[in-house]
């Protein structure tokens, strides 16, 4: 938890907002602007992190910058982990705000469904911090065999079937680097298990934003 925030202190050290450059001839460009001379030219450090472009005043239409957090997008994605093994997920930002429904349904093998609300601790255009409080339910089934002895002496090896069941909510720390997500979480419930249950997903999750980085 320790390196957690420590990484989340860092990350609030980073630029909150994306400056964009709009030319007459229709492009743009986005990424940080690390020179401004008026009358005369603009440096624009690109989303990589390192090429950087210059353009003089007199191909400029004019000069944004936009504050990730205020911005409204949709999402989508895959990941692996909690609630059902292999999930889609399906989100919404509003501003620093986020909801998200991720799960599947393989039959009686295996189901489950979590929501998560979440809210934004900090963000560059690279990665986000968010801190939300999930809840859902998952069901696994089992096959276990066991020696069945009839009254007449003769044993066979039959299956019987249970299911581990697991009704849960808590608290879940999400890290979004590019469209690398991952989500750990400390859950507490009832069903087969006892309190508390780690939740956790990882996979990949598209942001729906008004550019691509």
């Amino acid at each position: 938890m320790a390196l957690v925030f420590s990484f989340i202190a860092n990350s609030n050290n980073s630029a909150q907002a994306v400056d964009i450059v709009y030319l007459k001839d229709g492009s743009r460009f986005i990424g940080t602007i690390i020179e401004n001379i008026p009358d005369q030219k603009v440096v624009i450090r690109q989303m990589d992190g390192y090429s950087e472009r210059v353009f003089t005043y007199d191909k400029i239409e004019r000069i944004e910058s936009i504050s990730l957090k205020d911005l409204s997008y949709r999402e989508m994605g895959v990941n692996i982990g909690t609630p059902a093994l292999i999930n889609l997920a399906i989100g919404q930002w509003n501003g620093p705000v986020n909801f998200r429904l991720s799960g599947m349904f393989y039959g009686n093998w295996a189901q489950g469904i979590q929501l998560n609300v979440g809210y934004l601790l900090s963000e560059n255009p690279r990665r986000r911090h968010s801190l939300g409080i999930i809840g859902g339910i998952w069901l696994w089934e089992n096959s276990e065999g066991i020696l069945i002895v009839p009254r007449d002496g003769v044993g066979y090896v039959g299956n019987v079937k249970t299911r581990d069941e697991w009704k849960y909510i808590g608290l879940a720390y999400n890290l979004h680097w590019g469209k690398f997500f991952t989500e750990i979480g400390l859950t507490i419930g009832q069903g087969t298990y006892q309190n508390p249950q780690i939740s956790f997903q990882i996979g990949y999750m598209h942001r729906f934003l008004p550019w691509s980085f």
